[in-house]
């Protein structure tokens, strides 16, 4: 399915530093997201090897997460320095996150590279929105992480965050919860080493009869594109997780918000 690189290397090595570098300086800046970088930047980049259509997003999303597992050790140790993982938080978010995670990848060995990138878009948009105009201090209708629905909104944000491969629900979903902002993105940080784990296991499995015999893929994992980004996003992500720290909480917000309504407009086309 995936041959001879149709590129030269010099240029894909490139592509792949910049591409990783802005991801591990998103990642590092919002406690995750890298993949608003990674999965449009993998797709682009897939341009360089003869893929079948209908593989080629499934393979971005996977090498995506496989990316975000290395990168994100480093940035989760600096968050856990400042204080801003809580281990309340990861015990009541972690099951619903990792049932749904484990039933999107079972989904994407079914469905369509296309409408999986649709949906990416339009679920990204539609968030974008959202948060760009969510004040949590004027929120008087704000969700409570022990609610009887909170488990199936985590579930959803597992779901929706392999189906996408990227984790952008968790800091608003926690905003919403009237967590703190930083905590929220130090959390998110610890979501995404820990679920890519999972998720990176779960692609080698599923995708190992469909790419087994094709140089450089490991199941669903493009390793060249792996190889080349995880350096530069990791050295990124450092720098970011010390950026977010000086950045006013506002300003944050709508940072990453804009980051999000972008990413989905550019992939809808």
């Amino acid at each position: 399915m995936m041959g001879t690189m149709l590129l030269d290397w010099p240029l894909f090595i490139s592509e792949c530093v910049v591409i990783g570098s802005v991801a591990g300086l998103i990642y590092g800046v919002f406690g995750g997201g890298s993949g608003l970088a990674l999965v449009p930047g993998f797709y682009y980049l897939l341009r360089h090897f003869t893929l079948i259509d209908v593989f080629q997003m499934q393979v971005a999303i996977a090498s995506c997460g496989a990316t975000a597992m290395l990168l994100g050790i480093s940035a989760v140790y600096l968050h856990w320095r400042q204080g801003n993982i809580r281990v309340d938080l990861i015990k009541r978010m972690l099951p619903g996150l990792f049932i749904g995670s484990v039933v999107a990848i079972a989904l994407l060995n079914v469905m369509a590279s296309s409408v999986v990138k649709h949906i990416f878009s339009v679920v990204v948009i539609l968030l974008g929105v959202w948060f760009w105009q969510y004040q949590q201090e004027t929120d008087r209708a704000k969700w409570s992480l022990l609610s009887a629905y909170h488990h199936f909104l985590t579930f959803l944000q597992g779901l929706l965050w392999f189906l996408m491969g990227i984790p952008v629900f968790t800091v608003p979903y926690l905003s919403k919860c009237d967590v703190p902002l930083r905590a929220a993105i130090g959390c998110g940080a610890f979501f995404g080493v820990s679920l890519s784990i999972t998720g990176a296991l779960m692609f080698i499995v599923t995708g190992w009869t469909r790419f087994e015999h094709v140089p450089g893929q490991l199941g669903f994992i493009n390793l060249y594109l792996v190889s080349f980004t995880v350096l530069p996003s990791a050295i990124m992500a450092g720098l970011g997780v010390k950026l977010g720290g000086a950045i006013p909480q506002m300003h944050l917000q709508k940072l990453y918000a804009g980051l999000v309504l972008i990413v989905g407009v550019v992939m809808l086309f």
